[in-house]
């Protein structure tokens, strides 16, 4: 996934918002948190993978970086690659991998929510994040 910001120039930091650009099913999309689905009579309540299901970026697609518990207080922090970072969702949870799916189920930062961004690609050459 590429990562994309607000941002013009500069780097991201901690507290910044940032959407992950990817394949779709129809072409490009951006990667998005449903919010989790309530139980009702007849329906099985839970929590949506994250895919990259539409070309917009909206509220549904922004990611919240951050660094870790023990730095939410120092906002002066830019992120470099291969650095430790927790992806918070729109509703408050934060990205997780298991069992091969990504999802956002807590709101706390475990091992399970760790992600690093790293150079890849042409995107390596061009230093971009």
């Amino acid at each position: 996934w590429r990562v994309e910001s607000d941002r013009t120039a500069g780097p991201l930091w901690t507290g910044d918002g940032v959407y992950l650009r990817g394949a779709g099913a129809d072409g490009p999309a951006y990667v998005d948190a449903a919010p989790p689905r309530r139980d009702s009579p007849g329906r099985r309540g839970g929590i949506a993978p994250l895919a990259a299901r539409w070309a917009d970026r909206g509220a549904w697609q922004r990611f919240t970086i951050h660094k870790g518990e023990d730095q939410d207080s120092a906002p002066l922090s830019a992120v470099c690659y291969g650095e430790t970072l927790f992806l918070e969702t729109h509703y408050g949870t934060f990205a997780d991998a298991h069992a091969g799916r990504v999802l956002a189920r807590w709101a706390n930062r475990g091992d399970w929510q760790k992600v690093a961004f790293e150079r890849a690609g042409e995107d390596a050459r061009a230093g971009e994040l």
